[in-house]
């Protein structure tokens, strides 16, 4: 017979899947910056003493508690500003051994007064006698110019703004008439007649009513009325001495510091004028006298800003000619 065929081969097995590849490995971590050379910063938490650098015991070599522990004693726990000695003296700074700060935004202490502002040459002179001390106590307890970025202010636009050009330039000169004797009947039939005539806009007609009445009953409250409408008028220096005449007859009337704020206005006196609103507005507060003190403050603050702009320069081009 046939022979019988060969028995079929088992199928084959599959291939193995291919392993995984392997996890990326971590990036290793940033190293950490170099602190090398980079001094510790003062402490922003601490309490700063009041006296600054006219402080007695404002270093361990002054301080007159070395008995206590270090964490008790006045230098370490009060902050002062960074200085130097100036053993020799100078004669814009002080004698000789005064401390004078590393940066004239720290204020002077010495010939100056407490506070006061340093003298041009402090520039100068700190140049050469920076602070080399790196030791961590020191640097947490004195704080130095690096520790705060300086911010310079931007320059105060000087040119007339809107206060400068509604002061009065040419104002024409008034005077109250000479009325004589005035009896009451008559003072009172005038006010009554000025009021109204103020209303409805008269403006000349009110004050020469409300000059009749006071010939005949002199009140701070009309005085007051008058000054309004010799400000409308175009009259601030009368009106200002008609508040005063309001004000010797009562110093606590509110209108009258407020209509002379307005008049001072008019006059250019910013500062007298905004001590005239701030206590008209605490004795009789209104809107329109709050919001006349804001625009005050602004513009003496700007004032201010102005006049230490001006010294500024004029100490510089000073500076030059001296070199």
């Amino acid at each position: 017979g046939a022979a019988e065929p060969a028995p079929a081969a088992p199928p084959a097995a599959p291939a193995p899947a291919p392993a995984p590849a392997p996890a990326p490995a971590p990036a290793p971590a940033p190293a950490p910056a170099s602190t090398a050379g980079v001094p510790p910063m003062a402490s922003n938490t601490m309490p700063v003493c009041k006296y600054g650098l006219g402080c007695r015991i404002i270093s361990p070599e002054e301080e007159m508690s070395t008995n206590l522990p270090k964490e008790q004693q006045h230098w370490f726990r009060f902050q002062h500003p960074c200085y130097w000695v100036c053993k020799e003296g100078n004669p814009d700074l002080g004698p000789p051994g005064v401390k004078v700060p590393l940066h004239a935004r720290f204020g002077m202490v010495g010939v100056n007064g407490r506070g006061a502002p340093c003298p041009p040459c402090v520039g100068e002179l700190c140049a050469a006698n920076q602070c080399t001390n790196m030791d961590p106590d020191h640097r947490r307890c004195f704080r130095h110019p690096e520790d705060d970025p300086e911010v310079v202010e931007a320059e105060v636009d000087e040119a007339p703004d809107e206060l400068d050009q509604a002061v009065l330039q040419d104002e024409a000169a008034w005077a109250a008439p000479e009325l004589g004797a005035v009896d009451e009947e008559a003072a009172m039939a005038a006010k009554m007649a000025a009021v109204e005539a103020a209303a409805d806009g008269e403006l000349d007609e009110a004050v020469a009513a409300y000059s009749t009445a006071l010939a005949g009953m002199p009140s701070a409250l009309l005085y007051a009325k008058r000054a309004e409408a010799l400000l409308k008028l175009g009259h601030p220096s009368a009106a200002v001495a008609d508040c005063e005449k309001a004000l010797e007859l009562n110093p606590d009337g509110g209108k009258a510091y407020k209509v002379a704020a307005k008049a001072l206005l008019k006059t250019g006196a910013w500062e007298t004028a905004y001590a005239r609103v701030c206590t008209g507005v605490k004795l009789d507060y209104d809107e329109d006298a709050a919001e006349l003190q804001k625009v005050l403050r602004a513009k003496c603050d700007k004032m201010k800003k102005i006049a230490v702009q001006r010294a500024k320069r004029a100490a510089a081009a000073a500076e030059g000619e001296v070199r």
